[in-house]
């Protein structure tokens, strides 16, 4: 479990369970507050990860996001992350697609991205 306060009345809190079974789900939420004053803009994620192999891993996160980031103008987006993990003892590869519907470039600045990266162990 994990919790985060922001300040300025945003917080976030998430919970991770991969120590019980090879399958590990998580959910999480945030709220921070929008450029709008007194409104916020809030989230809400759930999360499917598992072992492919004992060397590839998947993860699978459903979001929405809801809020005002311009006076009178509400907006929420639908949407999936989805990441992989190779893991090869001395190395791991990582990649990650996020919002892979497209997201919504207006709000939140929510668009289409990939990541990828590396690490020595």
């Amino acid at each position: 479990i994990d919790g985060t306060y922001f300040g300025g009345g945003g917080f976030s809190t998430s919970v991770l369970d991969t120590k019980t079974s090879s399958v590990g789900g998580g959910a999480g939420f945030y709220r921070m507050a929008s450029a709008v004053p007194g409104k916020f803009n809030q989230g809400l994620r759930l999360a499917l990860m598992s072992k492919l192999t004992p060397n590839i891993g998947w993860g699978l996160a459903g979001k929405i996001l809801w809020g005002e980031n311009v006076p009178g103008q509400e907006k929420n987006i639908k949407d999936l992350d989805l990441g992989l993990l190779f893991d090869y003892t001395v190395i791991q590869f990582g990649a990650t697609v996020r919002n892979i519907f497209g997201g919504d470039p207006s709000y939140l600045e929510q668009s289409r991205e990939l990541g990828v990266g590396a690490r020595i162990n």
